[in-house]
């Protein structure tokens, strides 16, 4: 975390290094800023950049067009687009912002309805802004959960992407971002036992759509790509730690250390003990 102040202002920021694989979108800096009022500032953002006023009353001035900027704003900058804003002395701002990267990225702003030609819209804020700390928690956090990351994206969309669209209308719209949130719920609960029924579940989409779009878009079924993801995860544990395969198989959501072995040895050739072996040799 970097931290900036003067008499004026605190300013904070915490930065996410690299997406993982297969991120078509991307969370790579999280902002909280505090004004004690009369902030000014004219900026070229240096990032795809959205702001939740959470706090305050101000105005935005970007190409020869005014905005007044007050709680529940949430409001886009674009890099090379200059912006002029500022807060009132009696009503300084308190915002918290998130910047993005990745070739989805249009898509989820599209959704939002947010452009450099209508720049603002008005959000739920405390929905908004309890899913920015939950991002922060993880920016924070020494064990980091990319994947849970990127549904939290998601879901700032699904709360106020499009008005009031519910996670599913977003699947209808962009079938990419259905695939990206199935892939973040397989990834955050591949330890669990969680099948492609309950992603479907928790998505509200049926489960031959889930099936359609994965073909379309990773050119595997949701049961092939949740079966990699056990795996890879168990390739992670079984040369970055200790356990025993018995472990090894219920952290991977197996229920048997036999059917963990099975597929193991189908997928690799060669038993979990003995690619351990191979694979942990100096």
């Amino acid at each position: 975390m970097t931290h900036k102040k003067n008499e004026r202002w605190q300013y904070h920021h915490w930065f996410q290094a690299f997406p993982p694989d297969g991120a078509s979108i991307w969370c790579h800096k999280m902002v909280y800023f505090n004004s004690a009022g009369n902030f000014h500032s004219r900026q070229y953002p240096n990032g795809i950049t959205l702001r939740l006023i959470t706090k305050g009353t101000g105005w935005l001035e970007t190409l020869g067009n005014h905005y007044t900027l007050r709680k529940g704003c949430l409001f886009l900058a674009m890099p090379g687009t200059l912006i002029n804003m500022g807060d009132e002395s009696s009503s300084p701002w308190e915002w918290w912002e998130y910047q993005l990267s990745g070739p989805d990225v249009p898509g989820y702003l599209n959704a939002l309805k947010l452009n450099i030609n209508h720049p603002v819209i008005n959000v739920k804020i405390n929905k908004v802004l309890l899913l920015l700390k939950k991002m922060l928690v993880l920016f924070e956090s020494e064990h980091k959960d990319n994947y849970k990351l990127i549904s939290y994206l998601y879901e700032i969309l699904s709360v106020c992407g499009a008005g009031n669209a519910a996670r599913e209308s977003v699947a209808h719209d962009n079938t990419r971002q259905t695939v990206e949130i199935a892939k973040s719920i397989i990834h955050s609960q591949v330890a669990n036992n969680i099948n492609i029924n309950d992603v479907c579940k928790q998505m509200k989409i049926s489960r031959s759509t889930l099936l359609r779009y994965f073909n379309e878009h990773e050119n595997l079924t949701p049961v092939a790509y949740l079966q990699l993801c056990k795996l890879k995860n168990a390739e992670k544990l079984l040369v970055g730690t200790d356990l025993p395969i018995k472990e090894i198989a219920h952290n991977c959501g197996y229920n048997t250390d036999k059917h963990f072995i099975n597929s193991f040895t189908k997928s690799h050739a060669i038993s979990p003990n003995s690619w351990r072996k191979k694979n942990t040799q100096l």
